[in-house]
């Protein structure tokens, strides 16, 4: 079995993003029972990240502009930081793919087919299709 690194152990996580993987094309893939639950973990995951995301957008915007008349947005929009409202919403899409990586990785280890491992090497790997 090849040895596969989360990107998490590996000291230049982060650096080289550009490097990431295509997608693999798996035909016939059935996953076991215990992968169906780390898929689930996986979508349940990236529906809370999702959801945290509108939330933080919304909250910020409410807290501007709902209730309050013109003068009290401008001066709530004048003491915004909205450089720390986009990290901080960078941020938690940073958690998703640090998460995805954890549950992916106790997957791969967990895989009993090699189509398995394969799927989850790439889900590790942050595979894209172009």
């Amino acid at each position: 079995m090849e040895k596969i690194v989360p990107s998490w152990l590996h000291p230049t996580w982060g650096i080289k993003r550009s490097l990431q993987m295509k997608c693999p094309n798996i035909s016939g893939l059935e996953f076991s029972k215990k992968n169906l639950e780390y898929l689930d973990k996986a979508r349940e995951l990236t529906k809370h990240t999702d959801q945290l995301t509108k939330a933080l957008s919304f909250g910020s915007l409410a807290a501007i502009f709902v209730g309050n008349g013109a003068l009290v947005a401008q001066f709530n929009i004048s003491n915004t930081d909205f450089a720390l409202m986009a990290e901080s919403l960078s941020s938690v899409s940073k958690i998703k793919r640090y998460e995805l990586q954890k549950i992916s990785y106790s997957a791969y280890r967990n895989s009993s087919s090699y189509k398995e491992r394969e799927f989850w090497k790439a889900m590790i790997n942050g595979c894209k299709n172009d």
